[in-house]
């Protein structure tokens, strides 16, 4: 049976398995974006002294947010998005769950085109309801037309990418894609037998790939310095046949585990990866749910929790807490996670696994330091080493 996405709990480890456990909350960066760390050692300010008699001044409580009314939530789908497994079927399970809790109406529409995109956008946007929620890149342009037109409603958006002049009732929700690739190059470089890893990307230009490809680099030198550590892009995430094609250079080469992102091209990928007799680490979503031709080559799927991710958010501003417009989820957050292994586990892997979540659980202040691309120039890198020398925060849409 297949897992849902959201296995990995605060509360207890899978049953019979021992993987490392991940909070569902959501927390927004907005300090760590705009350069603060969450974290400080500063010294706190002394008392202020208000009389003769030095008493000390008692601060006044905070008060505290002010509930807002949430009566519908309207999730409108990627193209062609309801098949389970996809992020916007995850995400509407989370819609789902919020809206139970505050009390709204929910409900999803799946565009068959990006004309219908455009226009479900629209719609969702003017029909006197409280908060819509978009999934993936293609949607972007619509939704920021939308919110701008329509500054009563608040927008959520999964993966897309955040421009500076944002209207503020539009939240971007983006995930840590390179400590994504960290997770999956440790657990790639751990099973390999080859010594020999590969990651397959989308697009040469993309910050996506460029943040998955360092993280996936740093990932599997901590667990194997000597690994060699492999990388084609496909150059589009939308081609199965250049995903395939591009799987197959890196399985020629002597890849025996390839990790690929769960898009049009990372699938292809896998299938060809799989077909070679390569182990797959899928990245994104479940492969398991959504590419089922690939479970007896499949190890395990790094997942975006979008369900984690929209739930808390709505959560959030339900209960009258400040949105910011970006919000980076990552491991800290809780909004990255892992399935069950499909393989057997080795123990070394799950030691390195408690450690490196236990150390990117820790958060904010990022380390920043990479190490060699040369997997004998340097020693293993601490896994608090940054996944990505530079993860871009707005990079999310795959």
């Amino acid at each position: 049976m297949s897992r849902p996405p959201h296995i990995l709990t605060s509360s207890a480890p899978v049953a019979g398995r021992r993987r490392p456990a991940i909070a569902l909350a959501i927390l927004g960066l907005a300090a760590a974006v705009s350069g603060c760390g969450l974290f400080s050692n500063e010294p706190r300010p002394s008392p202020v002294v208000t009389s003769s008699h030095a008493e000390t001044a008692q601060e006044a409580p905070t008060p505290s947010p002010t509930p807002r009314h949430v009566g519908s939530i309207t999730l409108v789908a990627d193209v062609g998005e309801s098949q389970p497994g996809t992020p916007s079927a995850v995400a509407w399970l989370g819609v789902q769950q919020v809206a139970s809790e505050v009390g709204a109406v929910s409900s999803m529409t799946v565009p068959k085109s990006v004309n219908d995109l455009w226009a479900a956008i629209q719609t969702a946007a003017t029909a006197g309801g409280d908060v819509v929620v978009t999934v993936g890149a293609p949607a972007a342009a619509a939704t920021r037309t939308a919110a701008l037109g329509n500054p009563a409603v608040q927008f959520f958006t999964l993966d897309q990418a955040v421009a500076a002049d944002t209207p503020e009732n539009l939240h971007a929700i983006a995930f840590d894609e390179s400590e994504m690739g960290y997770l999956a190059g440790v657990i790639a470089a751990s099973l390999t037998r080859t010594a020999r890893v590969g990651l397959v990307g989308d697009d040469d230009s993309s910050a996506s790939t460029a943040n998955y490809a360092a993280g996936f680099r740093n990932g599997a030198l901590f667990a194997n310095p000597m690994a060699i550590v492999d990388f084609e892009n496909a150059g589009t995430p939308a081609d199965p046949a250049k995903g395939r094609a591009a799987a197959a250079v890196l399985a020629a080469g002597g890849a025996d585990v390839v990790a690929a992102t769960s898009d049009l091209s990372g699938i292809g990928a896998m299938r060809e990866t799989c077909a070679r007799g390569a182990s797959v680490v899928a990245l994104g979503t479940d492969a398991w749910q959504l590419v089922p031709d690939v479970r007896s080559c499949l190890s395990t799927s790094v997942l975006k929790l979008y369900d984690v991710a929209i739930a808390s958010a709505i959560r959030g501003y339900a209960a009258g807490a400040t949105v910011p417009r970006l919000t980076l989820s990552d491991v800290a957050a809780g909004g990255i996670g892992l399935t069950d292994f499909r393989v057997a586990e080795p123990a070394a892997l799950t030691s390195r696994l408690d450690q490196v979540v236990r150390e990117m659980r820790a958060g904010p202040p990022r380390p920043t330091a990479t190490p060699s691309p040369s997997p004998t120039a340097t020693p293993s890198p601490s896994p608090s080493a940054s996944p990505s020398a530079s993860p871009s925060p707005v990079a999310g849409a795959s």
